[in-house]
């Protein structure tokens, strides 16, 4: 779904211009959270901070990197070894999900 010109531009009128903007996508990018970023900056809603940082990141959006044969073949090898799926994310680098995902795709989930 497309913003309306409009409402992007009366969030960053309800931030106070660029500086706001800028400010709002500092606090998000260094961890902040949107609910202290709206006390920050006297907002009642958090639908500005979405679409100021939406508006940021469609055009940096990257799809996440596949993960290689050899990391997957790695990640059954240590499951089958009876390590937890988080030791398993520890060691080979990865999400907890996507230790998760792979091991659903293979059928060993389960303990």
């Amino acid at each position: 779904m497309e913003l309306s010109e409009w409402k992007i531009r009366y969030c960053v009128e309800k931030v106070g211009g660029e500086p706001g903007v800028r400010r709002v996508r500092e606090l998000y990018e260094s961890g902040v959270s949107i609910k202290m970023i709206m006390e920050e900056l006297g907002l009642s809603s958090p639908e500005c901070i979405y679409i100021l940082v939406a508006k940021r990141r469609r055009g940096s959006y990257r799809r996440r990197s596949r993960v290689t044969q050899e990391v997957e073949a790695k990640v059954i090898e240590l499951r089958r070894q009876g390590l937890s799926i988080t030791e398993i994310a520890r060691r080979v680098e990865l999400s907890v999900g996507s230790v998760h995902r792979i091991l659903k795709k293979h059928g060993l989930t389960g303990r």
